[in-house]
């Protein structure tokens, strides 16, 4: 009874385990890789997700720009992403270059996966208080039920217990044993020896 009730209780305690194993597949060896190599660019996707969105969906003209970054190039990318930088911008440029690279493939996986990632990470961030306040939960439990120990019938080793159930064995032949020697006296049953006995007892 325990041990099931501390299992229904357990994802109250540890309410982060749903999350990290419902959402560690979208994080890939890849991503993760990506996440540690890139840190600038993950953190400028997660400050302009609109942006991203926009890129993806004008991909052609970030690609002309990427091709050849010209004053009308870059004013007609602009124009498509709706930035507010003048084309002439040195800022706007090296902004609109990076998503025209492979990595863009993987900033449009992260925010395709945003709310995932999200969970997951604030999964794995909650995670080793949980666990730590669960292993107290069980070090309490240790406490309680160590005294009880001494108070457990039965045997602790299995030699013991084998010798037990020996001694009961033989106790029952030499119970049945007597039952058939005092039937087997009996006048009033003489084709049923073992029964008599039972009906004299």
């Amino acid at each position: 009874m325990v041990v099931g009730i501390s299992f229904v209780f357990l994802p109250v305690v540890i309410n982060s385990v749903n999350p990290v194993v419902n959402n560690t597949p979208y994080a890939t060896a890849q991503i993760q890789q990506f996440l540690v190599q890139h840190p600038q660019s993950v953190a400028f996707a997660q400050a302009h997700a609109p942006l991203l969105a926009a890129i993806k969906a004008n991909q052609s003209v970030v690609d002309a720009v990427s091709a050849n970054p010209s004053a009308a190039n870059v004013a007609a990318a602009l124009n498509a992403l709706a930035l507010p930088t003048s084309p002439s911008s040195s800022s706007t440029r090296p902004n609109c270059r990076p998503w025209s690279s492979p990595i863009r493939r993987k900033l449009n996986y992260l925010s395709a996966n945003q709310a995932h990632l999200n969970k997951l990470q604030q999964g794995l961030a909650k995670s080793p208080d949980q666990w730590k306040r669960w292993f107290w939960v069980d070090f309490g439990g240790m406490v309680l039920f160590i005294p009880l120990i001494f108070l457990t019938k039965g045997r602790w080793s299995p030699r013991r217990a084998k010798e037990d159930a020996d001694e009961h064995e033989r106790a029952v032949a030499a119970e049945l044993a007597r039952i058939a020697s005092e039937g087997a006296r009996c006048p009033r049953h003489p084709a049923d020896p073992l029964g008599c006995g039972i009906i004299t007892r």
